[in-house]
């Protein structure tokens, strides 16, 4: 595509780092057996609160995996993921991680962290998809950097 020409593409896309979650969750599970052996009300309570986190945590992973798919879309000088639009002056760089299927953040002009509703991987056109992104960040002048990145519940 040249310089002036406009894009718009649609590609549907779900949400990114949902197994991690499930990682966090195992530590105050194993911490459970712990809560009625237990005399000390500081550990009791910890223990408690642990639990519900953890309970937290999988009712999030469970509604991103059934939630029904987002759709990206591309514009000239701007993308929209699901509702929400960020226009070109409002994104720092995207983020890339992985080989086969890549995750892809956004991150905010201003934010340390790549926001969970800016974090995805493509439902179908995969390869097609993270290339579209690539010339698109390229033609903005936005950085892409490719390596981990964490992201906020």
């Amino acid at each position: 595509m040249n310089k002036g020409e406009v894009f718009i593409q649609d590609y549907r896309i779900i949400k990114f780092g949902l197994r991690r979650n499930l990682l966090v969750v195992l530590i105050p599970l194993m911490q459970a057996r712990h809560i009625f052996t237990t005399d000390n009300t500081l550990l009791f309570n910890l223990s408690v609160a642990s639990l519900i986190l953890a309970v937290i945590l999988i009712a999030l992973t469970i509604y991103g995996r059934v939630s029904s798919p987002r759709s990206l879309h591309i514009e000239h000088d701007q993308i929209k993921i699901g509702e929400r639009e960020l226009r070109k002056d409002q994104i720092k760089e995207i983020v890339m991680y992985g080989y086969f299927q890549k995750n892809i953040g956004i991150k905010p002009v201003g934010r340390k962290l790549v926001p969970g509703n800016l974090a995805f991987k493509f439902v179908e056109n995969k390869d097609e998809g993270v290339k579209e992104i690539k010339q698109w960040a390229s033609q903005q002048d936005i950085k892409i950097s490719h390596k981990r990145f964490m992201t906020w519940v």
